[in-house]
């Protein structure tokens, strides 16, 4: 379960053939979900305007392609004949063998693709055209671990994409706040700072609209709580320069700010507010919070998981209650080792620190692939709370496959994995048992509402 936060972007090709998803309907379970995303490297439009792939953000109103490549021209080409072997021979093993159609309700968009392959690929004639007909089709998918491997000839460039170097973040009553911000910004919009309009619009239906349609284009995510993340935190993505203009609440009053793309689009900011004095190890940082209760945050899974669980419960030695932050976590590799820290069933094992009391789980549309069931297998393990909001819902078995002509390996889905009551993780995500979102005053005095509600929960609980 690798992580691939680096091509989850919102960049793609335009399926659009609804109308783009409302900020109401981003839960599946009332949605309609034209989840058209997947798919990173490379990228084009529908209309057959060439498109630029984008790290982890969403799309704009600009449509930048690819310029020509100089590799274009040198790379080793094979015949038409050769291409168009290999696309028919994709096709027909994604029709035989990708298990998400019905899932993400994709099949309609998939024939579309079909059709246009089918077209596109009798003029091919370079292996930089092929594969951008490649990634359309790792978009139309809507699958974040649909990915490339050993790719021949050059690889492409698209041009940079551009945003204002400002994250937002939905709070309570249906609000916006300033997760972070340039320091250019910080005194006129500090971080938890309420943002009322988007350029002229307000702000949350602004929001939550460009997550539609990216989502209806499109794109590097697999469900549409992980491209409404993206819509939120690398907002009004587009060209260098571009301006935007946002209202924000100053002491109760409306303060016109303007924002200009100046920043290059480079990947999403996945923390605020965090706990001061933290210790570190690997990609985990730990400590004994002022309540009196431990936290553990986990950026990614990585091999030192075990080594830094372990130093952690080392550190906690009579805390009143343990959090487990996942927000933001990239995903990764672990095995059940893991689990004789925290489980009540089989107790502790000789030489293994070990805790028995109350732990709380964060996560959140960030929390991808692995750290996905590593939520779950807590919940199972040491009976722990999930509070925050829906993961990411992009973890899947996955297997190889062979291009023809070495022309390369796709990396494609076997099966979901599952999360509570046998559901599928991949599209529908981890659902937490509360959901909790922002308290703009609370963050605007550097209190993070999601670690506060734990603490909350587990002094409840204690007693």
């Amino acid at each position: 379960m690798g992580s691939n936060e680096a091509m989850d972007g919102l960049a793609g090709g335009d399926f659009r053939r609804r109308k783009p998803v409302q900020a109401d309907d981003m839960e599946y379970s009332k949605t309609y979900v034209v989840i058209l995303a997947l798919l990173a490297v490379l990228g084009t439009s529908w209309a057959g305007q060439v498109n630029k792939a984008v790290v982890d953000t969403p799309k704009n109103k600009s449509q930048d392609s690819y310029p020509k490549e100089e590799s274009d021209k040198k790379e080793p080409r094979l015949g038409n004949n050769e291409y168009r072997e290999a696309i028919v021979a994709f096709i027909k093993e994604i029709d035989k063998t990708y298990p998400f159609f019905d899932l993400k309700r994709i099949r309609q968009d998939w024939a579309i693709y079909k059709r246009q392959a089918f077209g596109r690929i009798e003029s091919c004639s370079s292996d930089s055209e092929f594969y951008r007909l490649l990634d359309e089709a790792r978009r139309c998918l809507r699958d974040a671990h649909v990915r490339f491997r050993e790719v021949k000839g050059a690889e492409l460039q698209s041009k940079p994409h551009f945003y204002p170097g400002v994250s937002f973040h939905p709070a309570i009553n249906k609000q916006v706040v300033i997760m972070s911000c340039p320091k250019e910004y910080m005194t006129e919009m500090p971080i938890g700072t309420i943002v009322s309009e988007i350029d002229g619009k307000n702000a949350r239906r602004f929001l939550d609209q460009a997550t539609g349609e990216s989502w209806a284009k499109g794109g590097y995510f697999s469900s549409p709580q992980r491209a409404r993340l993206y819509a939120y935190r690398i907002p009004l993505q587009g060209q260098e320069n571009d301006t935007h203009r946002i209202t924000i609440m100053n002491d109760g009053k409306p303060q016109t700010i303007t924002l200009v793309n100046k920043w290059k689009v480079r990947g999403w900011p996945h923390t605020y507010a965090m706990p001061q004095n933290l210790k570190r190890s690997g990609s985990c940082l730990y400590g004994k919070l002022e309540s009196g209760h431990g936290y553990i945050y986990l950026r990614r899974i990585d091999s030192n998981l075990i080594k830094s669980i372990d130093a952690a419960l080392r550190d906690f030695e009579g805390i009143k209650g343990l959090i487990v932050d996942l927000r933001g976590n990239g995903g990764g590799r672990y095995n059940r080792e893991v689990f004789k820290r925290f489980n009540k069933k089989n107790g502790p094992s000789a030489g293994i620190p070990f805790y028995r009391g109350n732990m709380v789980v964060l996560i959140d549309a960030g929390t991808f692939s692995a750290g996905e069931t590593l939520a779950r297998d807590l919940v199972y393990s040491a009976g722990a709370y999930l509070m925050g909001s829906t993961t990411a819902g992009s973890s899947s078995a996955k297997r190889s496959w062979q291009l023809p002509h070495k022309l390369g390996t796709i990396i494609l889905p076997t099966r979901s994995r599952r999360g509570f009551n046998r559901q599928p993780i991949e599209y529908k995500g981890i659902t937490p048992h509360r959901t909790v979102e922002i308290v703009p005053d609370e963050l605007q005095r550097g209190i993070n509402s999601g670690i506060k509600r734990a603490e909350e929960y587990l002094s409840i609980k204690r007693h």
